[in-house]
Order: C-alpha cells, then structure tokens, then sequence
C-alpha cells in the first residue's frame, strides 16, 4: 500500500505539490479566522432561572418557588436534568439539556413554562432567566470609586464633588456626608447610569454587581395613627405601587415595610438622561498591570474614597 502511495507521488509531484500549497494556504487562513480560547468553555447547554422572595427563609423557597419551577420543568424537550439550591429570599434553578440543543429553543421552552407558573407563585416572588453566559464568560470588570481631590481638582464648595467640610455633593444636589451614603450613591451609579450602556455593547450577555448598597425608600406606617385616620396598610400599599411599576416591591405584614429600588431623583430614568446627569466619578480596570485609572468620559467634574462597588460584563456562549 505505501509502494504505491509513494509511486503515484512520484509520477504526480506537481500535483502533490499543488495539494500541498493548498493545504498550508488553509491552514494560514484557519489561523486567522478560527476563535481561539486560552480557556475554552466545555459548560453544557444549561438555563439558569433566579427567583427572588426577600419575605421567604430557604425551606419556605424551597417549599413555594424551587418545587414548582423543578415540577413544571419536568418534561421539557432535550432536557437532561435539573439542580437547585434555596436561600434566604433567593433561589436557582439550573436546567442542563443535551448539547445537541439550541440555547435559545432551549430558553424558550423554560420561558413558556414559568409563564404557566407566576400566578400560583408567593406574592412578591420574582422569576426571570440568568444570562446567556457561563462561568467563563467573564471578560472585564471594572470599579467605581471617588477620587480624592488634589491640586489639579481642588474642592469646591457649592459645585458638584468634595466640600471643603468633607462631604460630597451629588450633580442631584444632595450632600453625602459619611462612607455609607457614599458607598450607597455609587452602587445607584452602577445600576441607573454605567450598566445600561453597558448592556448596549455588542456581545454583552449581561453585567453583574458586587459590593455596594442598594439604594432604598422605606415607609413605616404608624399603627396607631393609621388606625385614628382609618387608614389600612393595603390601602399604604394600593396608594405607592402605582408610582413605582418597574420597580421591585416587598411587604412584610409585621412592620408592613414597603422597600422600592429608585433612582437617585426617585423618578424613573432613561438612558438619555441617565447620560446627562452622570455624577463625576471615577472608573478603574480591575485585575491589569498596563490599565491605568480612566475617567469616566459622561464625567464632569471632580470625583472620591475607596472602591465601594464593582461589575463584571458576561460574553455570551
């Protein structure tokens, strides 16, 4: 067999030759074009669902959400198996189908399911699907923080950035006075001003935050004086909802606590506007030597104390 591999080469150099060169040419082309990973991703097809019910302990979440997430899943097409897991307030669900599926047929399938379940789920319970990304979908993370005035960018009292006392004043007016409050003003910087224009990059699957605090209105109703008016705790909350469509609603019938996510005006924010009032901060690469710390480019003026909150940006599968 290789006496006449090697004679047919030989009567045929000028062909092998041809054959050789096409074959070098597409390998130089394959090097260019083919996506190469220094870590590739071998997660399977999965569809992560998270539910929140701050009002609930884990075997209540695992009682009311997680069971009939996992029973109404029961079934889908390509699905392979389920795992769970509860916590105070939160659950996840990760459905895994075979690799042969579509990631989308797939997401589909789960969505058309839910639907089937929110109305018989606890009041206040939230369900929606993860991101299409994985683990190793992480690609940037980056940190918001003040930056401490300096002799370029001296405080100035009475315009947006560092006081002459120690405070902060925010483009919205108010004065930020401790670390709290400064650390809970620049968490509201990263949902309502830098994650949505995040999320308008292309390829970008979904942003996450870590650290920071969430900035919160609460009313606490005084029983004894909504009594004296006849003023009810459903009527408290049938007055406030309306206000707040979009936002994410809890009531717990012992203090009957109403908790809402606000902008910082505590009016609804759009992209455009989010862009103009932009507060000056600063925005530093995390995890690079050759990164150095930008400015934000919506920034328009001085910025402060340590890094208070950061995301990371998912690529899709």
């Amino acid at each position: 067999m290789i006496e006449k591999i090697l004679d047919l080469s030989v009567r045929n150099r000028w062909f092998v030759v041809l054959l050789t060169g096409v074959a070098c040419a597409l390998g130089v082309w394959s090097l260019n074009n083919l996506p190469i990973d220094a870590v590739p991703d071998v997660t399977n097809n999965q569809v992560q669902i998270n539910a929140i019910a701050p009002a609930l302990t884990p075997v209540e979440m695992e009682k009311q959400v997680t069971f009939q997430i996992e029973n109404i899943l029961a079934g889908t097409p390509s699905l392979e198996h389920t795992r769970s897991f509860s916590r105070n307030g939160f659950a996840q669900v990760t459905a895994v189908f075979s690799d042969k599926t579509n990631i989308y047929f797939a997401r589909q399938q789960v969505n058309e399911r839910l639907q089937e379940i929110r109305q018989s789920l606890p009041s206040g319970a939230e369900v929606r699907l993860g991101p299409i990304s994985t683990g190793l979908g992480e690609v940037f993370w980056w940190a918001v923080q003040y930056q401490k005035p300096d002799q370029d960018m001296p405080a100035a009292d009475g315009k947006p950035g560092w006081q002459s006392d120690g405070s902060y004043l925010t483009p919205e007016g108010h004065y930020l006075r401790d670390d709290f409050e400064r650390a809970v003003y620049l968490r509201t910087v990263q949902d309502w001003i830098i994650r949505p224009q995040m999320r308008m990059v292309s390829g970008i699957a979904g942003a996450d935050a870590i650290g920071g605090y969430v900035k919160q209105y609460q009313i606490a109703p005084d029983p004894a004086k909504s009594v004296a008016y006849g003023i009810s705790f459903d009527d408290i909350v049938r007055a406030v909802q309306p206000t707040m469509p979009a936002a994410v609603r809890t009531m717990s019938s012992a203090t009957a606590k109403i908790t809402s996510c606000v902008p910082p005006d505590g009016s609804k924010t759009s992209r455009k506007s989010a862009r103009s009032s932009s507060p000056p901060v600063a925005i530093r690469r995390c995890g690079s030597r050759i990164s150095p710390k930008y400015r934000s480019d919506m920034s328009s003026g001085p910025a402060a104390p340590a890094l208070t909150a950061a995301r990371s940006c998912s690529a899709p599968r």
